[in-house]
């Protein structure tokens, strides 16, 4: 053997040996790539998975909040009926049980009472009206006080006091 047939020989080999190296390093490119590719297409899926994910809690946060709204507002409605309801009570008792006579008024027919004032003789002002003020709360008929009594009562079993 010639130096330059085994030199033809071992460029042979050389020759062979690239082209394997080469398909592996393509094959090897080509895994790399397709890993890479499935990493990617599951990194887009994770994404999605993860904005549907958000989206669906932000839908759900959005609904809570109007059922919320919703509550409260049907809350405040029921409260304001209860209070009108309460209130209508109050009246009816007030007016089944109430006196049209105030007790202490303050005005000119109740300060003065039916005397009318005399320019000409001297007038005893404290006198009258100590007498107007006081003289109901001296004198106070039984019937009176049983209707104090029933107007309790009565609000009382209706829950208002």
């Amino acid at each position: 053997m010639n130096i330059s047939e085994m030199y033809e020989n071992l460029k042979k080999d050389a020759n062979a040996l690239a082209d394997e190296s080469s398909t592996q390093e393509k094959d090897d490119s080509n895994d790399e790539l397709q890993k890479l590719i499935e990493l990617t297409e599951k990194n887009e899926k994770d994404q999605q998975e993860a904005s549907t994910d958000a989206s669906k809690e932000i839908s759900q946060v959005i609904e809570e909040q109007e059922k919320k709204e919703k509550d409260a507002e049907t809350d405040e409605e029921g409260k304001e009926k209860r209070l009108d309801e309460k209130l209508a009570d109050i009246e009816k008792v007030i007016s089944a049980f109430g006196d049209n006579k105030p007790l202490g008024g303050s005005g000119p027919d109740k300060v003065f009472g039916k005397d009318k004032i005399r320019l000409n003789q001297a007038q005893d002002f404290s006198g009258l009206i100590a007498k107007d003020f006081v003289s109901p709360f001296l004198v106070q008929p039984t019937s009176q006080r049983d209707r104090i009594a029933l107007l309790i009562d009565n609000l009382t079993k209706s829950n208002l006091l």
